[in-house]
């Protein structure tokens, strides 16, 4: 049965991942990687932003309770709020390249160990 599974999953996946990496190019290879003084230009920008529009949100529009959200107290505050956190989110986008430079590698690693435990299995017939 494994070996069914595993034979699959090479049918499948050896395909899939050869045309994802040869017709789509990633975020990172057409804007390039942020080096560590823009990673921490982006950290000193975007956390702040974050953790003062969570902050508003929260004690504006969060953190109030259901009589008073009624009411619409503090909803216009509760927006704004949640606008600098989409600030703070834009702030952060280098990291996001990094992200997926780094998420892409733990996949490829993964399915190539993946790919050897199964033709290690096929080999040795276990």
């Amino acid at each position: 049965m494994l070996k069914k599974i595993c034979t699959l999953l090479l049918l499948v996946g050896v395909p899939t991942l050869g045309i994802a990496q040869r017709y789509t190019e990633r975020s990172y290879e057409i804007i390039g990687l942020a080096d560590g003084d823009e990673i921490a230009d982006a950290l000193m920008v975007g956390l702040p932003l974050l953790l003062v529009g969570f902050l508003i949100a929260y004690i504006f529009m969060w953190g109030k309770s259901d009589e008073e959200k009624q009411k619409g107290e503090g909803s216009t505050m509760g927006c704004i709020g949640i606008i600098i956190m989409g600030a703070g989110f834009i702030c952060l986008l280098p990291l996001l390249a990094w992200i997926e430079a780094i998420g892409m590698t733990i996949v490829f690693v993964v399915f190539v160990i993946v790919i050897i435990c199964a033709l290690w299995g096929w080999l040795t017939g276990k």
